[in-house]
């Protein structure tokens, strides 16, 4: 009997080591898979070469050097911090390069009104992931070369943000920076291209708005608090519909039950200007701040501030409702 115990145990641990390497390998198979028919052939792809630039790319037409970036395209499908983004850079050679250059893409987010932005995002690389030497690479021939981003683990008061991505080339032999300049050949300071959206979150506002403007934009929440030289405007945005426009938000302190002149303003792109009404996502909730300046001279009591939408080109502010103004969401302050 003892025999045949030992037998049997065994058999079934080599049965369940077999299982066991089994369930092991099993992922390791899978990803071999993954390697093989998605990593590598997305790897080792060469840019295409359009006969043009896309309609749905944005022109810019820079130099740097003898290479020209005629445009870019940037997914527009709203994104996640920690997610990735997906940019496609036109390139134009007009002449082989004496020796490989890279170039890089810095991706940055915004910081408090006042601080540098903040980099979330960054790449080094050579043309076509290093299988498309500049020194190899046919003049004349467009290039659409597109590479996958990845942000970086952002607190969630940083988004909603437009990223803005620096372009730049140089020679790792020398270590120089090639500088661009515009297709006539003035110098520029640095190419910044602007295009996706990065939000906080994919929730739904579900509570009741205080007002909305033009049946298109809600406002669900505005406080107002007394800083040391300006009043704090929390305001909570809500798009409810594709908006197509940029708008500027104003926000003006003034005395009570008048509309002018302001006693003080802290008009603005939303956002500190990283995050423009045309880019807002349908649904998505999101925090804005204004700073209204104020002075001592301002004698205590009791004020109003007036808050809405206008358009930059001729100032026409949107309709909004409820509200004792046509154009003016109304706060009474104190």
């Amino acid at each position: 009997m003892v025999a045949v115990s030992t037998a049997t145990a065994a058999g079934l641990v080599r049965l369940l080591g077999r299982r066991l390497a089994g369930l092991l390998m099993a992922p390791l198979l899978m990803y071999a898979l993954i390697c093989v028919w998605v990593v590598i052939p997305y790897a080792y792809r060469l840019p295409t070469q359009p006969a043009s630039l896309p309609p749905d790319a944005a022109p810019v037409d820079v130099r740097f050097g003898e290479t020209r970036l005629l445009g870019y395209s940037i997914e527009e499908a709203p994104i996640l911090p920690g997610e990735t983004l997906n940019l496609t850079l036109y390139w134009l050679p007009e002449a082989r390069t004496a020796r490989p250059l890279s170039f890089y893409v810095q991706v940055f987010g915004p910081a408090f009104p006042g601080d540098a932005p903040i980099e979330v995002a960054k790449l080094d690389s050579y043309p076509g992931r290093g299988l498309l030497r500049s020194d190899t690479w046919a003049p004349g021939t467009l290039y659409a070369d597109t590479y996958r981003l990845r942000l970086a683990s952002l607190p969630p008061a940083m988004a909603p943000f437009v990223p803005r991505l620096k372009i730049g080339w140089r020679d790792n032999a020398t270590d120089a920076e090639i500088l661009p300049t515009t297709q006539a050949g003035a110098p520029l300071e640095a190419v910044i291209l602007q295009g996706g959206a990065v939000i906080a979150d994919r929730t739904q506002q579900q509570n009741e708005p205080l007002a909305i403007f033009s049946g298109a934009i809600a406002l669900h929440q505005a406080e107002v608090r007394r800083g040391d030289d300006a009043l704090e405007v929390r305001l909570r945005w809500e798009a409810l519909v594709d908006l197509q426009e940029d708008f500027t938000v104003f926000v003006h302190l003034v005395e009570p039950g008048t509309t002018a002149p302001a006693l003080a303003t802290g008009d603005g792109v939303p956002r500190w200007g990283w995050w423009p009404t045309h880019a807002w996502v349908p649904g998505h909730v999101f925090e804005d701040l204004y700073f209204v300046p104020v002075t001592d001279a301002l004698r205590q009591g009791s004020y109003e501030i007036l808050l809405g939408f206008y358009r930059p080109a001729d100032f026409t502010r949107l309709p909004v409702q409820p509200s004792p103004y046509p154009d003016s969401y109304l706060l009474h302050i104190r």
